[in-house]
């Protein structure tokens, strides 16, 4: 949106994440390989490349798949009174990437991308996936390319 600190700005005035690569920028029907004087608009979308995340052995990041009977489907993230040290941090829906707020709803087919803190437990735990709807927990790949939509929910 018009709103997003990113928008309206060239490529070499914003502060993206450091070491990260703005590879790409959509610009409705158009692909733009960018360079600094490269202006972000409203409804873009831009593809960084940004450096893989280094665990401090502190935070865990684990991927679940929801499923239909899954307690959490259908319910905003607000409704879940998750513990503080747990935190959705990404939501992978149809191909897309969505940083979730606590109104967003989630919905069967979700992946979500979940990060806990707590210093008691080793891994992410999700006591409300039964072992029909849990998927295999991998730890997640955070070499991809990161796809960040400018002025998309």
């Amino acid at each position: 949106s018009d709103s997003h600190s990113w928008s309206g700005h060239k490529i070499s005035d914003i502060s993206f994440p450091e070491d990260s690569l703005v590879l790409m920028v959509k610009h409705g029907d158009e692909t733009i390989v960018p360079k600094g004087n490269t202006v972000i608009n409203a409804g873009d979308d831009v593809i960084l490349s940004v450096p893989s995340y280094r665990d401090s052995g502190d935070i865990k990041l684990k991927e679940y798949e929801i499923g239909q009977k899954h307690l959490w489907c259908n319910k905003t993230i607000k409704e879940l009174d998750l513990p503080a040290t747990l935190l959705i941090i990404m939501i992978k829906r149809d191909g897309d990437m969505i940083v979730p707020n606590g109104s967003t709803r989630i919905k069967q087919g979700d992946i979500l991308v979940v990060s806990d803190q707590s210093h008691n437990e080793k891994e992410v735990k999700c006591e409300q996936c039964n072992n029909t709807e849990k998927s295999d927990n991998e730890e997640i790949n955070t070499d991809e390319e990161i796809y960040a939509s400018i002025g998309k929910e």
